[in-house]
């Protein structure tokens, strides 16, 4: 199982937006043959930091993901939309 963990900071004037396209990525992602989870997540103590956590279980299925309309669509826009770089790993489930 491979599991995509990335973190951004996005500018309070952007969070509104960022919201909406990260939620409708989210839905189409999480509906995808393979997805084994899809989430958004922010910050508790900073409410312009969210991170995303994805799971599939081969790297074929995220790679299968990635090059969907609707990633290659609505990723560039929520990107367009931070502050920074996106910090993201790549981990494989071990237990």
């Amino acid at each position: 199982m491979q599991v995509i963990y990335a973190t951004v900071h996005v500018k309070d004037e952007n969070k509104t937006e960022f919201v909406r396209i990260m939620t409708e990525l989210v839905t189409k992602s999480a509906a995808e043959p393979g997805c084994a989870g899809y989430n958004l997540l922010q910050r508790e103590d900073d409410p312009n930091e969210f991170a995303f956590v994805e799971f599939w279980p081969t790297e074929e299925a995220h790679t299968a993901h990635c090059d969907t309309e609707h990633f290659q669509t609505l990723f560039p826009q929520a990107c367009a939309l931070i502050e920074g770089e996106v910090e993201g790993i790549i981990s494989n489930v071990l237990v």
